[in-house]
């Protein structure tokens, strides 16, 4: 399958809290954010780098998230367990669904991040196969 350079992505984790997996959907980042991210996960101060990549992750993870799979997390209100809907189009949607994650799943928009920004190829294995092609 070709990569698909707009739109909406998807990325399903397997969350070691809930023993079940969430879908998060997003999209790619831009140059401009990936630029961004790199230059926010380290600061110099002084003579020191200090080590942001937490913060970078939340806040560019949060940039690019633009939703989570229907029932994938739940929000307890009026002492029942609701899903949590991120979808405007939905009944229940929360306007505030992006700080209920970063407030009660970071980790998962950490983990969104460091895939997308950090580790968003690899160089395949069968190099001389490829090659060969061309």
């Amino acid at each position: 399958m070709a990569r698909r350079l707009g739109g909406k992505c998807s990325l399903k984790i397997e969350d070691n809290i809930s023993g079940d997996s969430v879908t998060m959907y997003y999209t790619l980042p831009t140059n401009k954010q990936r630029l961004a991210y790199q230059n926010a996960s380290v600061e110099r101060s002084g003579g020191r780098l200090i080590n942001r990549t937490i913060e970078a992750r939340q806040k560019y993870g949060l940039e690019i998230l633009v939703g989570v799979r229907a029932g994938d997390l739940e929000v307890e209100q009026d002492g029942k367990w609701v899903p949590l809907v991120t979808d405007p189009n939905q009944p229940g949607y929360r306007e505030d669904w992006k700080d209920i994650v970063l407030e009660q799943a970071s980790d998962l928009v950490e983990l969104l991040a460091a895939q997308v920004f950090d580790v968003s190829a690899r160089v395949a294995r069968d190099q001389g196969e490829d090659a060969e092609k061309n």
